[in-house]
């Protein structure tokens, strides 16, 4: 993945490539489909992404093969858009919670449909991110590393925000080729 910001570390652009490894050969009708279709659609996640690009590869491998799971795809999207979000602020040094505020999409942008053609009917994604940061004492949080180290203990803290698509409908079953019988 690369990505565009300006110097305030908003996004501007992302350009993804996802190549996926279906194993030996993938569940009939779609199993090879999935992940590559699934993946690249969800990589904006909740955040405002003006210009994307995105390409999706399938290979089949020696591997065991693989079908549907729960949520398909959108753990690695998730994966990859919140490891953006850490790279970019650590380029420009400003906070992980931070870079996450300037980027999300506000409660006032929404409905929306992004550039991946995902409508988001409502939310508040920053407010959501502050509830998590104050449930969490997110300020506090380098003062308590500190004290944890100097008892010979690690303590980390990872932040990730999710959004799922849900109430998948026919038009997104026949645009992957399926049909009705």
């Amino acid at each position: 993945m690369r990505a565009a910001a300006d110097a305030e570390g908003r996004i501007v652009a992302v350009d993804a490539h996802t190549l996926c490894d279906r194993g030996a050969y993938g569940v009939f009708p779609h199993g090879h489909l999935l992940e590559a279709l699934g993946t690249p659609l969800m990589i904006p996640g909740p955040y405002r992404v003006p210009k994307y690009r995105a390409r999706a590869r399938t290979v089949a491998t020696n591997k065991c093969p693989s079908g549907a799971y729960r949520g398909v795809g959108l753990p690695v999207a998730s994966f990859v858009h919140e490891r953006l979000m850490d790279m970019l602020a650590g380029e420009i040094n400003l906070g992980r919670a931070e870079i996450r505020r300037r980027n999300l999409l506000t409660a006032e942008e929404l409905p929306t449909t992004t550039k991946t053609s995902q409508r988001y009917d409502s939310g508040d994604y920053p407010r959501a991110l502050e509830a998590v940061l104050e449930a969490i004492s997110y300020r506090g949080f380098a003062k308590e590393q500190a004290a944890a180290r100097g008892q010979w203990r690690l303590l980390g803290l990872g932040l990730c925000c999710y959004v799922e698509y849900t109430g998948i409908n026919q038009f997104v079953f026949h645009r992957r080729g399926m049909v009705e019988v």
